[in-house]
């Protein structure tokens, strides 16, 4: 089996190329700190208002944004915030999340790079901007023929790369005639099935087009010029570029952003509070950044998962494999599984899904659904079991469909397919069998199905003792409370995963099921409030909570909150 470098690890290396040429900085090499005052409750980054402006300040990407600096210019800040406002002056340390996150420096001049390393600087960039404009639009997804058949051809056509403010009344004409001769060729010729995915009201055809033009414009000019990009969109959503202004787009620089683990920009600024121009360091990426404190609490969290974890777990596939599985993204695992021509065919059934995707192209989304939002919730060295777990959960739906029989009984029978494929040893063959078996049979029944509430909590302690049947088989007798915690909560990340990857890409089509809301609304809560979605609000008001403090305000009870550095 060929294991290729994943783009993670691809932006990783042109990450470290950035940074050797001063255009970032890693935040754990940038000693960064948050001058406030306080009233006595804890400040917690994590608690931001993503829709707001209650503690940040509204950014680059439309969202709120932290202020930060060195330490003796923070504590200024907090010393003047106490004149004016009163209460107690705090410094806080901030720290990233991530080893790779990054700061960029939106005031550096890349024409002082000099001309035998521009190509090294230029191809770096390139990395970092490649990944698809129909990444953000995942909400619009019932319109994939539009962008297919109408949208992408007219911009081909053009062979422009950069669509300037002067030709969008051109392409949007173009591709108003465009649509208007498929949906008639489509109607004298009977396809209505086609025409029905041709109609479009013409305010979401325009917004449509002006969006994808966007988000491509600004894909190449982040290739070209980023830190001028990410300079000038803070001020408008019109780029000026060798003398044209080009509209762009705040949610792509904000993927861009979120994709690349930059956690915020630094940059020469005036300050209002200090009368002074002073280096700041304005934090965007809000999941990526916490106080010191939070961030002690959530490692220590983590740590403890990883002794529960145990290398009875974390050590039952080949290490080449684990840091493969833990780097790739889903599609990626779908075309490393599908170097076995069993599984290739597998993954390229028609596992009967109202959205047309295939069984892989089902699987890569829910794999993806868990990097976004889920992973978080696991140590390390737990990442890739629960990517492998995901990555065989449907093998079997497409012989399901084409059979006309439950997808149980095709399942347990194709994933082997899978697990030989990838050499994968018998505990975890069986821990994988009975998360993607028994454990999803039980968390469907317990968050979906059942509404009685008694039911559902006899249901979870079924659950348990099935976790702990499976561990004892697995690893032997000894097996600890936490260890079926910990095999439960796999369980329940595949029944999050799998239940948001429907609504993420497509709209909903049985809304009682997953989210009320439709797709745009359950994107919109997972980005905004913390994953808060019923789904994982049902989970909770039964107890069944995932350990990590970035799921809402648990802490392990045995450890005590740090303070904040107080200026005296």
């Amino acid at each position: 089996m060929i294991i290729k470098k994943t783009k993670k690890q691809l932006r990783d290396e042109a990450v470290a190329v950035l940074v050797e040429f001063g255009i970032c900085r890693y935040m754990k090499d940038v000693n960064l700190y948050h001058g406030r005052t306080g009233n006595g409750t804890l400040f917690s980054i994590k608690n931001l208002n993503n829709a707001g402006n209650n503690t940040g300040n509204m950014n680059v990407s439309a969202i709120p944004g932290l202020y930060t600096a060195q330490k003796d210019i923070a504590t200024e800040f907090a010393v003047e915030r106490k004149k004016e406002r009163g209460g107690q002056a705090e410094v806080h340390k901030i720290v990233g999340i991530n080893e790779n996150d990054v700061i960029i420096d939106i005031n550096f001049d890349i024409s002082s790079i000099r001309d035998e390393d521009k190509p090294r600087v230029t191809a770096a960039f390139r990395v970092l901007a490649d990944f698809p404009v129909t990444d953000l639009l995942p909400i619009n997804f019932e319109y994939k023929e539009i962008y297919k058949r109408v949208i992408l051809p007219v911009l081909q056509d053009l062979n422009a790369p950069l669509i300037s403010e002067s030709m969008l009344t051109t392409v949007l004409q173009q591709a108003k005639k465009r649509l208007e001769s498929l949906k008639l060729h489509a109607k004298n010729n009977g396809h209505y099935d086609k025409l029905n995915k041709l109609n479009i009201d013409d305010k979401t055809f325009e917004s449509l087009v002006k969006d994808y033009i966007s988000a491509r414009n600004t894909k190449n000019l982040l290739r070209k010029v980023p830190t001028n990009v990410l300079y000038q969109i803070r001020k408008t959503a019109l780029f000026s570029y060798d003398g044209q202004l080009y509209p762009i787009s705040r949610p792509y620089i904000y993927a861009w952003i979120k994709n690349n683990n930059i956690a915020g920009f630094k940059s020469l600024v005036s300050s209002a509070t200090l009368e002074k121009k002073i280096i700041a360091y304005q934090l965007v990426n809000i999941p990526q950044i916490m106080t010191e404190s939070d961030f002690g609490r959530y490692y220590q969290a983590l740590m403890k998962l990883e002794e529960i974890a145990t290398q009875r777990f974390s050590n039952s596939m080949s290490t080449e494999l684990k840091d493969y599985i833990d780097s790739a993204c889903g599609a990626e695992l779908v075309e490393l599984a599908s170097q076995n021509l069993q599984c290739a065919k597998l993954y390229d059934k028609n596992p009967g899904l109202w959205e047309g995707w295939t069984v892989g192209q089902h699987t890569a989304s829910v794999i993806d659904f868990f990097d976004t939002y889920y992973s978080d919730s696991l140590p390390d060295n737990m990442q890739p079991i629960m990517k492998l777990i995901l990555l065989a959960h449907d093998i079997g739906k497409g012989d399901a469909y084409e059979k006309g029989v439950p997808q149980k009984q095709t399942n347990q029978k194709d994933v082997d397919v899978l697990l030989d494929s990838l050499n994968i040893k018998d505990g975890l063959r069986q821990i994988v069998h009975f998360v993607m078996g028994v454990g999803q049979d039980y968390t469907t029944r317990i968050l979906i199905k059942e509404k009685d509430e008694h039911i559902q909590r006899q249901l979870i302690k079924e659950l348990n003792q099935k976790c702990k049947e499976v561990l004892t088989t697995v690893f032997g007798k000894r097996i600890k409370g936490d260890e079926v915690s910990m095999l439960r909560n796999l369980c329940l990340i595949l029944q999050f995963c799998d239940s948001g990857a429907y609504t993420y890409y497509a709209k909903i089509k049985e809304e009682e099921t997953y989210v009320t809301g439709g797709n745009a609304g359950f994107t919109k809560s997972f980005e905004q409030t913390n994953k808060n979605t019923p789904i994982l609000k049902k989970a909770q008001n039964l107890g069944l909570v995932l350990p990590t403090t970035l799921l809402g305000n648990w802490y392990p009870p045995f450890y005590s909150e740090a303070s904040p550095l107080l200026v005296l």
